[in-house]
C-alpha cells in the first residue's frame, strides 16, 4: 500500500467521519518469530544432521508464519479502506438525496403564489 493510501484513507478521513478501526481485540498482530540463529555471525555451530534439518524446518516455519501475518495486516488494511470509501459515498449519496429533495420542495409554485386561493373567493 503506498503511503499516501495509508495516510489519507487511514488516517485522515476515518477522523473526518467519525469511523474507529472495527475488533480491535481481533486485529491480527505480528507476533515476532525469532531465528535460531547465532547472535555473532562469525561462530559456526556444528550440530548433527537430524537436529540441523530440525532447525531448519523451525526456521522455515517462523518465515512462512512472518509471512502469513504480513498478508494478514495487508489484508485487513484494505478491507478497512473499503469501509472508510463505503462511509464517504454514504454520506455523499445522502447529502445528495437530502439536496435534491430539499430543491424539489422549494421549487414548489404553490410556496411563492401570492394570489387568493379558488375556495375562499
Amino acid at each position: 500500500m503506498s503511503p499516501w493510501v495509508r495516510k489519507v484513507f487511514l488516517d485522515i478521513l476515518p477522523r473526518i467521519l467519525m469511523m474507529r478501526r472495527p475488533d480491535k481485540g481481533h486485529q491480527v498482530h505480528s507476533p515476532q518469530y525469532g531465528h535460531m540463529e547465532s547472535d555473532n555471525p562469525g561462530t559456526i555451530r556444528r550440530y548433527p544432521a537430524q537436529i540441523q534439518k530440525g532447525l531448519e524446518g523451525a526456521n522455515y516455519i517462523s518465515d512462512h508464519l512472518r509471512t502469513e501475518d504480513h498478508h494478514e495486516n495487508i489484508r485487513v488494511d484494505w478491507k478497512y479502506v473499503a469501509m472508510v470509501i463505503d462511509r464517504l459515498f454514504l454520506w455523499i449519496f445522502t447529502t445528495a438525496c437530502f439536496v435534491g429533495t430539499l430543491g424539489i420542495f422549494l421549487q414548489a409554485p404553490m410556496l411563492y403564489d401570492s394570489r387568493p386561493h379558488i375556495a375562499s373567493s
